[in-house]
């Protein structure tokens, strides 16, 4: 088996995740995450978005010690300090 391939079972769906707690969960918050959820497939980057989407952000404890844990691949780094840079 490739590493791409590796890659790909290895990693959650977050389209069925995400889909499947909106749909049973959130059902208000449904039309506002649908541009995001009609994609083939997610990012990091839409996921960080869907999340906030749905929980809006939280300034708890756990919100914060959730943040440091985060792993970003490399396509979602280059994106985060591209965007860094333009807005300084």
């Amino acid at each position: 088996m490739d590493r791409k391939t590796q890659r790909k079972f290895l990693t959650p769906d977050y389209k069925k995740i995400y889909s499947d707690m909106i749909t049973k969960k959130f059902p208000d918050k449904k039309k506002s995450c649908e541009k995001i959820l009609s994609k083939q497939e997610l990012s990091v980057m839409d996921v960080i978005v869907l999340n906030s989407l749905i929980f809006g952000t939280v300034g708890n404890q756990n919100y914060d010690f959730n943040q440091k844990c985060r792993s970003y691949d490399k396509k979602t780094i280059f994106f985060i300090l591209d965007y860094q840079k333009k807005k300084n």
